[in-house]
């Protein structure tokens, strides 16, 4: 019995904290790196992602500006001693993330996102390279920019 009480509460407590909503004020998406893998003419661009309020994506009807691309990857090319940005690009390399639906027990959406870029590098430009990249929720809001290690074209 005293080992049936023991489990009743370590089984109770974890009930409880289980199904607390996980929440944050933070209503700007926040960004971080994880990776970046070059194979042929693709790089994979990985980063995680976390919105608490979640309303991150894009459904089929947002198609106008400032609605049509929700990911943005902006090309730096490397010119001796610093970066400097190249574009506007046509196309741009912009992406478009669907709708997220969040847990039901909180409104936070986080997870990872992976990229391709094809190709990855611009011909006739320097051979070092590098991206930014910023996310924006349904309510424009500007997420931090990270910036991917330096790559090099073939």
């Amino acid at each position: 019995m005293k080992y049936f009480n023991s489990l009743f509460i370590i089984f109770t407590i974890a009930l409880f904290c289980s199904c607390k909503p996980e929440t944050c004020d933070e209503v700007v998406p926040q960004i971080e790196f994880v990776d970046v893998t070059v194979f042929g003419d693709t790089a994979k661009v990985t980063f995680s992602f976390k919105d608490c309020d979640g309303d991150f994506g894009l459904s089929r009807n947002d198609t106008l500006p400032p609605y049509e691309y929700n990911v943005f990857l902006e090309y730096y090319e490397y010119t001796g001693d610093s970066f400097r940005k190249i574009g506007p690009l046509n196309p741009p390399f912009y992406y478009r993330i669907p709708k997220l639906e969040a847990s039901s027990n909180s409104e936070v959406l986080e997870g990872e996102i992976d990229i391709d870029v094809i190709p990855y590098y611009l011909p006739g430009f320097n051979d070092t390279l590098r991206y930014e990249i910023y996310i924006q929720d349904s309510l424009l809001n500007k997420s931090n920019v990270i910036t991917t290690p330096s790559l090099v074209a073939p």
